[in-house]
């Protein structure tokens, strides 16, 4: 008889120690990380070391319509049957990293090249509104933004400055929600 938490006892009734081990062994796969998620453990060699956030997700229902995804009537330019591993990692700014690991290479390319042509959009429109103070911190992320097709996977690439994650973290800690907010009266 062994205890193998605070409400869980594993018992044999048989000679030798075989059936012990053998429960303690499945009861310490089944505490394992990755015993539950399938899409976890297949894709956790993906993340890149020292991450220091990270995320892997698959689209599906309900974001799929006809073999797209939509976002709240939005239709993005990626595949129904697309899985994403993204991470941040702490530098001199955050890079952001995003693999959207699609079904083929075609996929992929498609994907890359709709992404491609949606950033230039993107940078186009912040060149016209180019002028604020503010707005220093925003081009520099803009600018260091990458879209590459590595076979399989369209990757996104960023290097956030730390002045602007400031900007965006400002108004929440301002606001009296979130880590390290004071409460105004």
């Amino acid at each position: 008889m062994t205890l193998l938490g605070y409400d869980t006892v594993a018992a044999s009734n048989m000679p030798t120690e075989e059936q012990i081990h053998s429960m303690l062994d499945r009861f310490r796969s089944a505490a394992s990380p990755f015993s539950g998620s399938s899409l976890l453990s297949e894709r956790y060699g993906d993340v890149p070391l020292l991450s220091s956030a990270w995320g892997i997700g698959h689209i599906g229902l309900p974001f799929s319509e006809n073999g797209r995804v939509s976002v709240m009537g939005l239709q993005l330019p990626l595949p129904e049957d697309t899985t994403f591993v993204a991470s941040l990692q702490y530098r001199v700014s955050i890079r952001l990293h995003v693999e959207q690991i699609a079904p083929t290479e075609a996929d992929a390319a498609k994907s890359a090249e709709s992404l491609s042509t949606l950033l230039g959009l993107l940078r186009s429109l912040q060149r016209v509104q180019q002028g604020a103070p503010s707005d220093t911190a925003v081009a520099q992320a803009m600018e260091s933004l990458k879209i590459e097709q590595h076979k399989d996977r369209a990757v996104l690439t960023a290097n956030i400055p730390l002045d602007l994650v400031k900007q965006l973290v400002t108004p929440i800690t301002q606001s009296g929600v979130g880590p390290g907010a004071s409460k105004q009266e």
